[in-house]
Protein backbone atom coordinates (compact mmCIF):
# COMPACT_ATOMS: atom_id res chain seq x y z
CA UNK A 1 0.00 0.00 0.00
CA UNK A 2 0.86 2.84 -0.88
CA UNK A 3 0.84 6.01 1.91
CA UNK A 4 1.85 9.64 1.75
CA UNK A 5 2.61 11.60 4.35
CA UNK A 6 1.18 15.23 4.43
CA UNK A 7 2.64 17.19 7.63
CA UNK A 8 5.16 14.60 8.89
CA UNK A 9 6.02 16.51 12.75
CA UNK A 10 5.97 14.03 15.83
CA UNK A 11 2.76 12.59 15.02
CA UNK A 12 2.94 12.01 11.17
CA UNK A 13 6.57 10.32 11.86
CA UNK A 14 4.77 7.62 13.88
CA UNK A 15 2.36 6.90 11.99
CA UNK A 16 4.53 6.77 8.67
CA UNK A 17 7.38 4.61 10.46
CA UNK A 18 5.39 1.92 11.87
CA UNK A 19 3.46 1.88 8.75
CA UNK A 20 6.39 1.36 6.78
CA UNK A 21 8.66 -0.93 9.31
CA UNK A 22 5.18 -3.13 10.53
CA UNK A 23 2.96 -2.96 7.71
CA UNK A 24 5.05 -2.86 4.55
CA UNK A 25 3.78 0.10 3.29
CA UNK A 26 5.71 2.47 1.13
CA UNK A 27 5.61 5.80 2.59
CA UNK A 28 6.46 9.14 1.04
CA UNK A 29 6.25 12.34 2.70
CA UNK A 30 4.59 16.33 1.35
CA UNK A 31 6.93 18.19 2.95
CA UNK A 32 8.01 22.19 2.54
CA UNK A 33 11.43 23.28 2.36
CA UNK A 34 11.86 23.08 6.33
CA UNK A 35 11.59 19.22 6.53
CA UNK A 36 12.62 17.18 9.21
CA UNK A 37 15.97 15.55 9.37
CA UNK A 38 16.56 12.29 7.06
CA UNK A 39 16.79 10.07 10.36
CA UNK A 40 13.95 10.22 12.85
CA UNK A 41 14.49 8.34 15.82
CA UNK A 42 11.18 7.44 17.76
CA UNK A 43 11.12 5.76 21.26
CA UNK A 44 8.12 4.07 22.32
CA UNK A 45 7.33 5.49 26.09
CA UNK A 46 5.46 2.23 27.27
CA UNK A 47 8.16 -0.33 26.32
CA UNK A 48 11.47 1.56 25.14
CA UNK A 49 10.95 0.68 21.84
CA UNK A 50 13.55 2.31 19.42
CA UNK A 51 12.84 2.62 15.89
CA UNK A 52 15.36 4.57 13.23
CA UNK A 53 13.32 5.41 10.25
CA UNK A 54 14.82 7.00 6.97
CA UNK A 55 12.60 9.61 5.83
CA UNK A 56 12.15 8.92 2.53
CA UNK A 57 12.45 11.88 -0.28
CA UNK A 58 10.01 14.23 0.07
CA UNK A 59 8.12 15.49 -2.34
CA UNK A 60 6.10 18.99 -2.31
CA UNK A 61 2.78 17.42 -3.54
CA UNK A 62 1.00 14.35 -2.66
CA UNK A 63 2.28 11.59 -5.28
CA UNK A 64 -0.28 10.38 -8.49
CA UNK A 65 0.36 6.70 -7.27
CA UNK A 66 -0.59 7.29 -3.76
CA UNK A 67 -3.49 5.01 -2.59
CA UNK A 68 -4.11 6.84 0.67
CA UNK A 69 -3.39 10.45 1.85
CA UNK A 70 -3.13 11.22 5.56
CA UNK A 71 -3.03 14.78 6.66
CA UNK A 72 -1.54 15.83 9.75
CA UNK A 73 -1.21 19.94 9.05
CA UNK A 74 -2.18 21.98 12.14
CA UNK A 75 -5.10 23.43 12.49
CA UNK A 76 -4.55 26.86 11.22
CA UNK A 77 -3.20 25.22 7.72
CA UNK A 78 -6.19 23.44 6.62
CA UNK A 79 -6.69 25.58 4.16
CA UNK A 80 -3.40 24.48 2.26
CA UNK A 81 -4.09 21.11 2.32
CA UNK A 82 -5.37 20.82 -1.13
CA UNK A 83 -2.78 22.47 -2.70
CA UNK A 84 -0.64 19.97 -0.98
CA UNK A 85 -2.46 17.05 -2.33
CA UNK A 86 -2.98 17.95 -6.15
CA UNK A 87 -0.87 16.02 -7.47
CA UNK A 88 -3.04 12.99 -6.56
CA UNK A 89 -6.44 11.77 -7.25
CA UNK A 90 -6.26 9.45 -3.79
CA UNK A 91 -8.60 10.01 -0.78
CA UNK A 92 -7.28 12.58 2.09
CA UNK A 93 -7.54 11.21 5.78
CA UNK A 94 -7.43 13.98 7.89
CA UNK A 95 -6.06 13.78 10.96
CA UNK A 96 -6.27 17.41 12.07
CA UNK A 97 -9.37 17.97 14.10
CA UNK A 98 -12.07 20.05 12.40
CA UNK A 99 -15.31 21.54 13.14
CA UNK A 100 -18.62 20.97 10.60
CA UNK A 101 -17.51 24.14 8.43
CA UNK A 102 -13.54 22.73 8.06
CA UNK A 103 -15.02 19.67 6.73
CA UNK A 104 -17.68 21.64 4.23
CA UNK A 105 -14.53 23.85 2.90
CA UNK A 106 -12.39 21.02 2.71
CA UNK A 107 -14.94 18.64 0.74
CA UNK A 108 -16.00 21.58 -1.76
CA UNK A 109 -12.18 21.71 -2.56
CA UNK A 110 -11.61 18.15 -2.99
CA UNK A 111 -15.36 16.67 -3.62
CA UNK A 112 -15.28 12.98 -3.36
CA UNK A 113 -11.74 12.86 -1.72
CA UNK A 114 -12.04 14.11 2.16
CA UNK A 115 -11.88 11.21 4.82
CA UNK A 116 -12.59 12.36 8.76
CA UNK A 117 -9.74 10.53 10.63
CA UNK A 118 -9.71 10.75 14.29
CA UNK A 119 -5.57 9.93 15.94
CA UNK A 120 -4.72 7.56 19.01
CA UNK A 121 -1.20 8.06 19.21
CA UNK A 122 0.12 10.77 21.87
CA UNK A 123 4.16 12.08 20.43
CA UNK A 124 6.09 14.81 21.19
CA UNK A 125 9.66 15.96 20.18
CA UNK A 126 12.28 16.15 22.93
CA UNK A 127 15.15 18.26 23.23
CA UNK A 128 17.18 15.58 22.08
CA UNK A 129 15.41 15.60 18.76
CA UNK A 130 13.91 12.21 19.49
CA UNK A 131 10.17 11.33 18.65
CA UNK A 132 8.37 9.85 22.22
CA UNK A 133 5.13 8.08 21.61
CA UNK A 134 2.40 6.50 23.29
CA UNK A 135 0.19 4.08 21.91
CA UNK A 136 -2.65 4.26 24.21
CA UNK A 137 -4.65 0.97 24.73
CA UNK A 138 -8.02 2.95 26.03
CA UNK A 139 -7.42 5.03 22.26
CA UNK A 140 -8.11 3.89 18.89
CA UNK A 141 -7.39 5.67 15.75
CA UNK A 142 -11.34 6.35 13.69
CA UNK A 143 -10.84 6.25 10.11
CA UNK A 144 -14.41 7.16 8.44
CA UNK A 145 -16.39 4.00 6.31
CA UNK A 146 -15.66 4.38 3.07
CA UNK A 147 -14.87 1.72 0.09
CA UNK A 148 -11.14 0.66 -0.97
CA UNK A 149 -8.44 2.53 0.64
CA UNK A 150 -9.91 3.25 3.83
CA UNK A 151 -10.62 -0.23 5.10
CA UNK A 152 -7.60 -1.41 3.77
CA UNK A 153 -5.83 1.64 5.67
CA UNK A 154 -7.49 0.13 9.24
CA UNK A 155 -5.68 -3.06 8.38
CA UNK A 156 -1.97 -1.93 7.48
CA UNK A 157 -3.06 0.37 11.50
CA UNK A 158 -3.79 -2.67 13.02
CA UNK A 159 -0.44 -4.71 11.99
CA UNK A 160 0.98 -1.74 13.04
CA UNK A 161 -0.07 -1.89 16.46
CA UNK A 162 -1.75 1.22 16.47
CA UNK A 163 -5.74 0.19 16.95
CA UNK A 164 -7.90 1.24 14.15
CA UNK A 165 -11.52 1.10 13.26
CA UNK A 166 -13.43 2.56 10.56
CA UNK A 167 -16.54 4.12 11.67
CA UNK A 168 -19.15 6.45 9.85
CA UNK A 169 -19.47 9.14 12.69
CA UNK A 170 -16.37 10.36 13.04
CA UNK A 171 -16.60 14.14 12.35
CA UNK A 172 -19.49 13.97 14.69
CA UNK A 173 -17.45 11.99 17.00
CA UNK A 174 -14.10 14.08 16.85
CA UNK A 175 -16.20 17.47 17.10
CA UNK A 176 -17.78 16.33 20.49
CA UNK A 177 -14.74 15.19 21.79
CA UNK A 178 -12.72 18.26 20.97
CA UNK A 179 -15.36 20.78 22.13
CA UNK A 180 -15.18 18.70 25.27
CA UNK A 181 -11.93 18.81 26.61
CA UNK A 182 -10.04 21.73 24.70
CA UNK A 183 -11.29 24.70 26.25
CA UNK A 184 -8.68 23.19 29.36
CA UNK A 185 -6.27 23.01 26.87
CA UNK A 186 -6.90 26.53 25.85
CA UNK A 187 -6.44 27.91 29.42
CA UNK A 188 -3.42 26.33 30.08
CA UNK A 189 -2.20 28.13 26.71
CA UNK A 190 -3.33 31.99 28.24
CA UNK A 191 -1.59 30.81 31.74
CA UNK A 192 1.47 29.80 29.97
CA UNK A 193 2.19 26.87 32.05
CA UNK A 194 0.36 24.48 33.99
CA UNK A 195 1.35 25.92 37.19
CA UNK A 196 0.33 29.17 36.45
CA UNK A 197 -2.85 27.79 35.52
CA UNK A 198 -3.34 26.25 38.48
CA UNK A 199 -2.55 29.04 40.44
CA UNK A 200 -4.80 31.53 38.26
CA UNK A 201 -8.77 30.80 39.95
CA UNK A 202 -10.53 33.18 37.98
CA UNK A 203 -8.97 31.22 34.59
CA UNK A 204 -9.36 28.20 36.14
CA UNK A 205 -13.01 28.46 37.18
CA UNK A 206 -13.56 29.99 34.17
CA UNK A 207 -11.90 26.74 31.75
CA UNK A 208 -14.41 24.74 33.67
CA UNK A 209 -17.14 26.79 33.21
CA UNK A 210 -16.14 26.60 29.00
CA UNK A 211 -15.81 23.06 29.17
CA UNK A 212 -18.90 23.07 30.38
CA UNK A 213 -20.37 24.87 27.53
CA UNK A 214 -17.87 22.89 25.23
CA UNK A 215 -19.72 19.66 26.67
CA UNK A 216 -23.05 20.62 26.02
CA UNK A 217 -22.63 21.94 22.47
CA UNK A 218 -20.43 18.26 22.10
CA UNK A 219 -23.82 16.40 23.06
CA UNK A 220 -25.65 18.57 20.75
CA UNK A 221 -23.16 17.54 17.47
CA UNK A 222 -22.41 13.73 18.31
CA UNK A 223 -20.96 11.63 21.03
CA UNK A 224 -17.83 12.34 22.66
CA UNK A 225 -15.16 9.60 23.54
CA UNK A 226 -15.84 8.09 26.74
CA UNK A 227 -12.17 8.80 27.99
CA UNK A 228 -13.20 12.73 27.13
CA UNK A 229 -16.48 12.34 28.68
CA UNK A 230 -15.15 9.92 32.22
CA UNK A 231 -12.41 12.87 32.33
CA UNK A 232 -14.55 15.84 32.20
CA UNK A 233 -16.98 14.28 34.94
CA UNK A 234 -15.18 13.39 37.85
CA UNK A 235 -11.99 16.73 36.98
CA UNK A 236 -12.72 19.90 39.15
CA UNK A 237 -10.39 22.70 40.20
CA UNK A 238 -9.35 20.80 43.27
CA UNK A 239 -9.17 17.44 41.57
CA UNK A 240 -6.84 18.42 38.84
CA UNK A 241 -4.33 19.78 41.38
CA UNK A 242 -4.46 16.56 42.97
CA UNK A 243 -4.53 14.76 39.78
CA UNK A 244 -1.86 17.00 38.68
CA UNK A 245 0.62 16.08 41.50
CA UNK A 246 0.09 12.47 40.87
CA UNK A 247 1.21 12.37 37.41
CA UNK A 248 4.39 14.91 38.18
CA UNK A 249 5.29 11.75 40.59
CA UNK A 250 3.89 8.78 39.00
CA UNK A 251 4.26 9.96 34.92
CA UNK A 252 6.39 12.92 34.58
CA UNK A 253 6.77 12.89 31.12
CA UNK A 254 3.29 12.76 30.47
CA UNK A 255 2.91 16.00 32.06
CA UNK A 256 5.66 17.34 30.28
CA UNK A 257 3.89 16.49 27.13
CA UNK A 258 0.66 18.02 28.13
CA UNK A 259 2.52 21.29 28.83
CA UNK A 260 4.96 21.63 25.31
CA UNK A 261 1.93 20.73 23.39
CA UNK A 262 -1.05 22.07 24.30
CA UNK A 263 0.95 25.62 25.43
CA UNK A 264 2.01 28.33 23.46
CA UNK A 265 3.12 26.12 20.63
CA UNK A 266 -0.30 25.71 19.24
CA UNK A 267 -1.49 29.47 20.36
CA UNK A 268 -2.68 30.07 16.70
CA UNK A 269 -4.58 26.68 16.26
CA UNK A 270 -6.27 27.55 19.49
CA UNK A 271 -7.25 31.41 18.45
CA UNK A 272 -8.50 30.13 15.86
CA UNK A 273 -10.44 26.99 16.90
CA UNK A 274 -12.07 28.85 19.55
CA UNK A 275 -13.61 31.43 17.43
CA UNK A 276 -14.92 28.26 15.27
CA UNK A 277 -16.50 26.83 18.32
CA UNK A 278 -17.93 29.50 19.46
CA UNK A 279 -19.29 29.68 15.51
CA UNK A 280 -20.87 26.35 16.04
CA UNK A 281 -22.46 27.00 19.18
CA UNK A 282 -23.89 30.18 18.22
CA UNK A 283 -25.02 27.64 15.17
CA UNK A 284 -26.32 25.16 17.73
CA UNK A 285 -28.33 27.88 19.84
CA UNK A 286 -25.65 26.29 22.66
CA UNK A 287 -24.40 28.51 25.91
CA UNK A 288 -20.67 30.36 24.71
CA UNK A 289 -20.11 33.05 27.21
CA UNK A 290 -17.64 31.41 29.25
CA UNK A 291 -16.35 30.09 25.89
CA UNK A 292 -16.19 34.26 24.61
CA UNK A 293 -14.52 35.33 28.08
CA UNK A 294 -11.97 32.27 27.44
CA UNK A 295 -11.53 33.17 24.01
CA UNK A 296 -10.44 37.05 25.03
CA UNK A 297 -7.84 35.60 27.49
CA UNK A 298 -6.54 33.67 25.04
CA UNK A 299 -6.43 36.56 22.01
CA UNK A 300 -4.50 38.57 25.49
CA UNK A 301 -1.87 36.20 25.98
CA UNK A 302 -0.62 36.56 22.59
Amino acid sequence: MRVAIVGAGALGSVYGARLHRFAACEVSVVARAFAPPNVVRLERVEDGEVLRWEVPARVTTAPADADVILAFVRYEQLGSLPERVAGSSAPVVVMTPMMPADHAALSAALPGRVLTGMPSVVSYVNEAGAVRYWLPQVATTFVEESPGAAAELVKRLTRADIGAKLANDVLTRNVATTVSFIPLAMALDAAGSIDALLHDHALLGLAFHAADEGRELGRAVGKAEAWASTLLRFVGPMTLKVGVGLARSRAPEAVAYVEQHFGRKLHAQNVLMARRIIDLAVERGTPHEALNKLLERLVAAA
